[in-house]
């Protein structure tokens, strides 16, 4: 089944979380509004609308989620002109260098017997590029 709609939903659940921030909430009970709003439309559509979708095609329920997609977009867009408008997350302080050893880490947790990277060192300073390129030439003598 596609689902087109998830996106809007969540974009729904982003420009209400920054909403809230204007309005003077704290930034987590903020956050918590975009899961709430995020999950309230998702269970609508899931518990309401796909359930009399069932028996269609395939491409019907593509289009009924692309519809329900673009009916959200067009409520977010009247209740929110398009300004650029950004919200700070507790992981912008996080370093890059950290995101990308994570999914180093993330690809070895099963045990595979070939890993894979593309452009793993994108984004990184020299000496980081230096550290993570250690660290991936490490994993052998690490796994074994």
């Amino acid at each position: 089944m596609l689902n087109f709609a998830s996106g809007a939903a969540g974009a729904a659940g982003a420009v209400t979380a920054w909403q809230l921030v204007q309005w003077g909430w704290w930034p987590p009970l903020s956050w918590l509004g975009c899961i709430a709003v995020s999950l309230v439309l998702t269970q609508a559509y899931g518990r309401l609308i796909a359930p009399l979708l069932a028996w269609r095609e395939t491409v019907v329920k593509a289009v009924a989620t692309l519809g329900f997609a673009l009916i959200l977009r067009a409520l977010v867009a009247y209740l929110w002109p398009d300004d650029l408008r950004s919200i700070e997350l507790p992981g912008d302080a996080v370093s890059i260098t950290l995101l990308k050893m994570t999914d180093v880490a993330r690809c070895l947790v099963g045990g595979p017997g070939l890993v894979m990277f593309d452009e793993p060192a994108g984004g990184l300073s020299v000496d980081e590029t230096h550290r993570l390129g250690d660290l991936i030439l490490g994993i052998h003598a690490l796994t074994g």
